[in-house]
């Protein structure tokens, strides 16, 4: 045969391998593009999935125990420990009363954007409580912040637990309480349970082994404060919410004390100041 033919067949040959391989190479280009967008179906699946489960968490407290509990044993320092679940447990003792007491106006409002500039919400708090201290000022200051600005129920209901609590920011810890996990802070976190919570949405301390960090007037304590009580009242930020599930008593059988009445009067004078609620403001 030729030699010149054997050349040209083999030249013909590899020309054919290479249109193979190419083809092959296509092929596996549009197989790489299918798995792209299976994967990108897959990522689309599991948004939907975290929504779903979101969802869940929102609607279905056993849920979040469970994913809570999950967190837990990822972590070594709440390995098999149930402290939270029964925290959030409090929560769900009687969840019809959440709601059905307050109007929709208080319960909702915390989600309007009610903003208003820091002057305003120092000046005006400062005035109504006789305010005087610059130190005391700087923790108005710091709540201003961890709320980004807004002065909505769920804004207002927390900084009147803080003056009231702490008798505008003077009392940090309970003095006639010598246990460890005493009342302390702006909310009077107290109990071990709770303190073992507090740390778990902290993401810089560890209160269930220096619990006395609970006092410091800090931006980053007071912003776990504020996680806390974001847990604990979950999306109602009413008075009668916040009374019982920071373990304060049934609003019902307390109303009439001395405490919650002056601690309800400071919240309603609040939401007077920045909510154009009607009636006078009373200091009585």
């Amino acid at each position: 045969m030729n030699i010149n033919f054997l050349c040209f067949l083999n030249i013909l040959l590899l020309i054919k391998t290479s249109d193979v391989l190419s083809k092959e190479n296509k092929v596996t280009v549009k197989t790489d593009e299918v798995v792209v967008q299976e994967n990108k179906v897959a990522v689309e699946n599991d948004e939907v999935l975290v929504q779903e489960d979101k969802t869940t968490v929102k609607n279905n407290e056993v849920v979040v125990k469970d994913d809570k509990t999950v967190v837990l044993e990822g972590k070594t320092v709440f390995k098999d420990d149930k402290s939270l679940i029964k925290a959030a447990e409090k929560v769900e003792e009687n969840p019809s009363q959440l709601v059905s007491d307050e109007n929709h106006e208080d319960r909702d409002a915390y989600n309007e954007n009610v903003y208003v500039t820091l002057t305003d919400f120092v000046d005006k708090i400062s005035n109504l409580m006789s305010i005087q201290y610059d130190w005391q000022k700087e923790v108005l200051i710091m709540i201003f912040t961890t709320f980004y600005g807004q002065a909505g129920v769920k804004t207002l209901l927390y900084t009147a637990a803080g003056l009231h609590n702490t008798s505008n920011f003077t009392v940090l810890v309970d003095p006639n309480d010598s246990s460890k996990y005493r009342s302390r802070g702006l909310l009077q976190i107290q109990h071990e349970s709770n303190y073992r919570t507090l740390t778990f949405l902290s993401n810089k301390v560890d209160y269930l082994s220096n619990p006395d960090q609970l006092e410091a007037l800090s931006q980053s304590v007071i912003g776990d404060t504020v996680k806390f009580y974001e847990y604990m009242l979950r999306d109602t930020y009413t008075f009668r919410n916040y009374v019982r599930v920071m373990g304060l008593g049934d609003y019902d059988h307390i109303k009439d004390r001395p405490d919650i009445v002056n601690f309800e009067k400071i919240f309603t004078n609040l939401k007077k100041l920045f909510r154009d609620v009607p009636g006078e403001i009373s200091k009585d």
